[in-house]
């Protein structure tokens, strides 16, 4: 299995080669067939035949065949949990959350705090947003560190809760002050507070440690927004930020062409955002049914909300009726997890 982990990862530097990939399954076949009752192969199998291969149905059956084999192979549910359900390409959070408090059972130390942040994020994601906060306080007990805090920023923001957003933000700061996501999220804060001077301040200490090598990277990229719209709102500069508005347009067209990334849920909010500023509603829209489309993830439902750069289109009916069937899917999917908590006795597992 060591081998093939190793030739597994020389299969994502070159880019799915089918030789590599071949190589991969051939080896995990062997050491199926030294050792039939090895549950860690099978689980291998499952993880590489839906990684590399990506076929759900299939890994499906050989992550059963792990189970089968170890009931108590915690690695089976952890996989499971944070890897394959949530990123199917029809997600099933609701997989996700039995898995995870099965691997919940027999994992201990900082892996358990790992995987209360995936639940806590699950949570997050079907807007069960009080679970989402018992879970990520979990994690915080036993791993204390920036994800932590940004995960709690994070649920803050998304529900408006900017005071309490700002805590965990300043506590990255002093705790974490050579993480440049550290200032970058202080500063969005601020600006979704309206104090734009204070943000621009924060911004332009961030811009002046990492411009020299950094402007171009993907943080730049993707979590500067408020940015632009601080410079415009603030009036110090709105032609720059309306220059920065359409150059960043440009790219993530150029993005959605080359196909390079798969961040298309967050580009598409982006965009969203940005056609919102420059008063192109048709366009905007038109990238919120395709956030709609891909299941409102990473708590966009609720910050679509409160989002002060989506507050122009707010108004609009397509906006709020994306809105309702977005919450009304969100709710069956809340309805499910539930039941299955209820009918495996899950509920109180966060309390042992």
């Amino acid at each position: 299995l060591g081998l093939a982990r190793c030739y597994a990862d020389l299969h994502w530097r070159l880019d799915n080669h089918l030789e590599v990939m071949d190589t991969v399954i051939s080896i995990i076949n062997k050491a199926i067939e030294l050792d039939p009752e090895n549950s860690d192969a099978w689980s291998y199998k499952g993880w590489y035949t839906f990684y590399g291969l990506n076929n759900l149905e299939e890994a499906e059956m050989h992550y059963a065949k792990a189970m089968e084999l170890n009931p108590n192979n915690a690695d089976v549910y952890y996989n499971l949990a944070r890897w394959v359900y949530p990123n199917a390409d029809q997600p099933d959070l609701v997989k996700s959350i039995m898995y995870a408090k099965k691997a919940a059972r027999l994992i201990k130390g900082e892996r358990l705090g790992e995987l209360y942040d995936g639940i806590g994020y699950i949570y997050l994601s079907v807007g069960m947003y009080d679970e989402a906060e018992e879970f990520y306080e979990l994690a915080g007990d036993i791993l204390p560190n920036w994800q932590s805090n940004s995960a709690q920023w994070w649920l803050n923001m998304i529900q408006g809760n900017y005071d309490l957003a700002l805590a965990f933000a300043q506590k990255n700061v002093e705790l974490y002050p050579d993480n440049n996501r550290s200032h970058l999220e202080l500063a969005r804060t601020y600006a979704h507070m309206e104090e734009y001077d204070t943000a621009l301040v924060i911004f332009a200490t961030w811009y002046d440690r990492y411009k020299e090598d950094n402007l171009d990277r993907w943080e730049y990229r993707v979590f500067s927004d408020e940015y632009k719209f601080a410079l415009i709102k603030s009036g110090r500069d709105p032609e720059k930020g309306y220059q920065q508005i359409r150059d960043k347009i440009d790219y993530i067209n150029d993005v959605f062409v080359e196909d390079i990334f798969n961040f298309g849920g967050g580009y598409f909010y982006d965009m969203v955002r940005l056609n919102t500023l420059i008063g192109n509603k048709e366009e905007a829209l038109k990238y919120l049914l395709k956030i709609e489309k891909a299941g409102y993830a990473f708590g966009s439902i609720s910050w679509a909300m409160v989002d002060p750069l989506m507050e122009d289109l707010r108004e609009e009916p397509e906006f709020r009726a994306s809105i309702d069937r977005g919450w009304e899917e969100k709710w069956d999917i809340q309805e499910q997890i539930r039941k299955m908590e209820a009918e495996e006795d899950l509920k109180d597992l966060s309390r042992r």
